[in-house]
């Protein structure tokens, strides 16, 4: 009976997985963290209004230690 029990086991998390994997959405706004009262969100808003548009820059300082 115990035989059974892995398999079974990674049945399930299989179904699991093909059902819901696909479903998944990404969303590379990082606006979206924030409320739409919020400060950083109104203040975005407010740049867009004034200079016709913005768009949220994000970038990465490496280093060879």
């Amino acid at each position: 009976r115990r035989r059974w029990s892995a398999p079974a086991l990674v049945a399930v998390v299989a179904v699991f997985a093909a059902i819901f994997i696909p479903q998944l959405e990404v969303d590379s706004d990082p606006l979206f963290m924030f409320t739409d009262d919020h400060e950083v969100r109104q203040s975005f808003e407010r740049t867009e209004e004034l200079f016709g548009g913005a768009t949220p820059l994000q970038g990465e300082f490496a280093f060879d230690a």
